[in-house]
């Protein structure tokens, strides 16, 4: 069975000469003299190909292009754009409005044969559309498909002025609040919902994560949010557990008209991920109390690809962040930033009543590895100790280089007691490490520790440093190598 070729052009001339070459190649050729004519064509014959002019009047190549591909129907039948245009802007135009092959004119005809032959090495042969009969009767008006064209071109304004919006938000990463309130606005202007929240993930895995809720102009009962929130999280990470999620409302809306009292007033609930290769970026969710079906609105997957262009460019943002609080030697939370977390960490315990821990870890006779076998290979002794820490905490845990060879970690939801275990059996690795010098000997390292918690009467945040401090030198005047609980009977004494 021959394989159909429409040919559309307003020159008879070059119709002719296009129309003999190809049926000499062997293919079964359809002709149409303009725009509306071939559009008529496509839909009466199917072709499996279709070949066109540019310049054309009134529905021109591009829009012929533009229309086919825009049709259900048609949109999987190859096009090609044949034309002497020839600058860079003429190319773009081809492919953006969907052509497969923009080819010039005065290419060979064996040049074209094989072009063509290689599109439809892999298509198989049509015959008729199933719905002929039906075709055969409708009238094919000028200004229908003008009208369509216009929606067309509607419908890419509306998609480059999304596009447009959205990238204009780039310049509120450093305020995440900021940041919400626009996106929301924004999303407001375009779709239909009483409720959403957004999810900026981080390159930094120990920030929590916060699912930021947008109350829009309905009053949510508070005891919808944790089931939202668990939901959420549930779906994008469903395989972890030790993860600091929580939520929290962004902006305030006053002019309430609808007040939501139960998860199950909500018809539509949909909970989208935000992905780039492996990484999670984010995620979004939207509620409403009518039914509405995002996924049929082309504007709806304009705005998941730019959410997603958003959170990229946010997460690279993150990642330069993270550079500033990271230590380069060691990896570990730089000093600076230790003094955020535990801050941060103590009210947060203030406010759940709940403890943690802070211990510092001091490496034993440090100087002597460096005096012995240089700083080079004390370099590495550091650098293999901040690992085996790192490689033993909680996902929720933190580890910071403090100074020099000193390494704090603060240890969440953890009292003194429960502290000294996992504090143990970091010790005992650190001490089964064997480290080759640089004269080929070997030697080991170990680390004496002291801790505190919040459970044992501290006032604030230097409390705990100063007591686990005050622990670890009691580790050190004890011969080292151990974990010390700091405790006011003793320690205050020393």
């Amino acid at each position: 069975m021959n394989k159909k070729i429409l040919l559309i052009d307003d020159s008879r001339t070059q119709l002719q000469s296009l129309k003999m070459t190809f049926v000499k190649a062997g293919y079964e050729v359809i002709t149409a003299s303009d725009g509306l004519e071939g559009i008529e064509m496509v839909n009466r014959c199917m072709p499996d190909l279709i070949i066109s002019d540019i310049v054309m009047p009134n529905i021109n190549g591009y829009h012929l292009c533009r229309l086919i591909k825009n049709d259900k129907n048609t949109k999987h039948i190859p096009v090609i754009l044949l034309t002497i245009l020839s600058n860079k802007i003429d190319r773009f135009w081809g492919i953006k409005a969907g052509a497969d092959k923009y080819i010039n004119k005065d290419i060979s005809a064996d040049d074209l044969i094989k072009e063509v032959n290689d599109i439809l090495k892999d298509v198989t042969p049509t015959r008729y559309p199933s719905n002929r009969n039906t075709i055969n009767n409708i009238t094919f008006d000028e200004d229908i498909y003008k009208l369509k064209i216009n929606e067309i071109l509607d419908q890419a304004l509306i998609s480059s002025t999304i596009m447009n919006e959205f990238r204009h938000l780039s310049e509120y990463f450093q305020d995440d609040n900021a940041l919400v309130k626009e996106i929301f606005e924004l999303l407001n202007s375009i779709l239909e919902f009483d409720f959403g929240g957004i999810f900026f993930n981080s390159t930094d895995g120990k920030e929590p994560k916060i699912l930021n809720f947008h109350q829009n102009n309905c009053k949510v009962h508070d005891n919808i949010f944790i089931p939202i929130m668990e939901d959420f999280f549930q779906k994008l990470f469903p395989e972890d557990n030790d993860y600091y999620f929580n939520y929290k409302i962004s902006g305030v809306i006053t002019d309430y008209n609808k007040e939501i009292l139960s998860y199950d007033e909500f018809q539509s609930a949909f909970v989208i991920p935000i992905i780039s290769g492996k990484s999670i970026l984010g995620g979004i969710c939207l509620y409403s109390k009518e039914r509405n079906n995002y996924s049929e609105l082309k504007t709806f997957n304009i705005i998941l690809d730019e959410l997603k262009l958003l959170m990229r460019l946010r997460w690279l943002y993150s990642e330069t962040k993270l550079l500033t609080i990271i230590d380069p030697l060691t990896s570990l939370y730089n000093r600076r930033y230790f003094n955020e977390i535990i801050h941060r960490e103590y009210m947060r315990s203030q406010r759940t009543q709940s403890n943690f821990s802070v211990a510092i870890i001091d490496i034993d006779n440090f100087k002597k590895v460096n005096d012995t076998y240089g700083h080079q290979i004390g370099d590495i002794v550091l650098i293999e100790i901040s690992k085996t820490i790192l490689g033993m905490l909680r996902t929720t845990d933190f580890a910071f280089r403090y100074g020099g060879e000193e390494i704090v970690v603060i240890l969440t939801d953890s009292s003194v007691d429960g502290a000294i275990y996992p504090l143990e059996r970091i010790r005992k690795r650190i001490s089964e490490k064997v480290y080759e010098g640089n004269n080929g000997e070997n030697f080991s390292a170990t680390v004496s520790i002291g801790v505190a918690s919040t459970d044992q009467g501290v006032m604030g945040p230097e409390d705990l440093v100063n007591y686990a401090d005050t622990a670890l030198y009691r580790a050190k005047s004890l011969g080292k190598n151990q974990v010390k609980i700091f405790d006011p009977k003793i320690d205050k004494k020393i």
